[in-house]
């Protein structure tokens, strides 16, 4: 029989990253739109710069120089066969200069007011802060039990303070026919140990599991019934800070689409997401399970 070290309990089935990003757009109003442009190199230069940006980093984007499609990174490095991106900018510095040819460089891109990474960022913003009123249960089963030893060292995992062990449970072997049991008797000291008094009465290689409360470690693993709420959190950050940035910097008649409302109601907009995140989250907290008791004669 064999047994992972690692497992989630039924929270892998939710929705891709793409999937979130796409319906934060929708709430937002912010659908990337085509801008592909096609230029002619100099022969003599490595910059080139595109006539629309910001550039969304999505999976649309590439760079083709004489139909050779070019590998796109994110520092002002490139080598042969790279081409250096500033997404906010537009500017491209490539690896080996184009040749001077008409129309011999290619750009498919979009262009969108919030890049996709910086929507996900802010999505994830939201998955952290819904824990600890609602995040998955774990178990870890990668602790064996030794001759002489009380002190087990936790999984590296266990580092985050935000973990917490809810319970522990104990296998003897063999494991083919022996299921997992309650213990009581143990005890967490800090991040880093654990400590189970009874160890000795149990084999030496029976399986200690730990089952814990933990953030959820992706948007994937958000339950259905909690999918608007990194949603609700990201649009609340995003449309909040962009509009406090936009009165400092903008006290005349601003352009069109998003930055066309009136100073203040990008904000309020945020704030209303942000309490619809907070009021839904409330009504979804879980009851967190207490570890079991322990008493002088468990010890």
């Amino acid at each position: 029989m064999t047994v992972s070290p690692f497992v989630t309990t039924g929270q892998e089935a939710g929705l891709s990253d793409r999937q979130y990003i796409r319906r934060l757009r929708e709430l937002l109003d912010d659908i990337p739109k085509p801008a592909d442009e096609q230029g002619s190199g100099l022969g003599n230069s490595i910059r080139y710069n595109v006539q629309t940006s910001p550039i969304n980093d999505d999976d649309y984007l590439s760079v083709e120089v004489d139909g050779v499609n070019l590998q796109i990174i994110e520092v002002p490095t490139p080598t042969n066969g790279e081409v250096f991106v500033d997404f906010d900018t537009g500017r491209m510095i490539f690896g080996t200069p184009p040749a001077a040819e008409d129309n011999n460089i290619l750009v498919l891109k979009n262009t969108a007011r919030w890049r996709d990474s910086t929507l996900k960022e802010a999505l994830m913003d939201g998955v952290r802060n819904m824990y600890p009123k609602m995040g998955k249960i774990a178990t870890d089963e990668s602790l064996s039990i030794a001759v002489l030893q009380w002190d087990y060292p936790l999984p590296s995992i266990f580092n985050d303070a935000n973990l917490r062990i809810t319970g522990v449970g104990i296998r003897e072997i063999p494991a083919s026919s022996n299921y997992f049991r309650p213990l009581s008797g143990w005890e967490q000291i800090g991040n880093t140990t654990l400590r189970v008094p009874p160890s000795q009465g149990f084999a030496p290689g029976a399986t200690i599991q730990l089952t814990y409360e933990a953030p959820y470690g992706s948007l994937s693993e958000v339950e259905q019934k909690a999918q608007m709420l990194p949603i609700w959190y990201a649009a609340g950050m995003l449309l909040g800070f962009k509009d406090a940035k936009r009165q400092r910097v903008d006290t005349n008649n601003v352009t069109a689409e998003a930055n066309a409302n009136p100073p203040g109601s990008q904000q309020n907009s945020g704030a209303f997401f942000i309490r619809q995140f907070y009021t839904t989250l409330s009504q979804l907290a879980r009851v967190r399970k207490s570890p079991t008791p322990q008493t002088d004669y468990d010890r």
